[in-house]
């Protein structure tokens, strides 16, 4: 994972596209605020979420005096990250 700076592929190389569940998709497809965090029971069941570039890095910003916790299944550890903040997801996290 590179961040923050630009990278060319090598020719052994390609992009790789992570798989979101359904409902973390929509998630993050919700729109945010910073002062409230977002529940899956108060978004509508017909918003079409915008298609996401699954090649990119799946970011979320974490709400004020909020925690999330990221679960990596390589590691089978989690990590809790409070708000506020920018989760950034690893290759083996959801």
């Amino acid at each position: 994972m590179v961040i923050g700076r630009t990278y060319l592929l090598g020719p052994d190389e390609e992009l790789w596209e992570k798989p979101l569940s359904e409902d973390v998709e929509t998630l993050l497809a919700a729109p945010q605020n910073d002062s409230k965090g977002v529940k899956l029971s108060e978004i509508s069941p017909d918003a079409r979420p915008r298609p996401r570039d699954k090649t990119r890095v799946v970011t979320y910003r974490t709400p004020h005096n909020s925690a999330i916790q990221v679960y990596d299944f390589r590691k089978k550890a989690s990590r809790v990250v409070w708000g506020p903040g920018l989760v950034m997801l690893g290759p083996d996290e959801q």
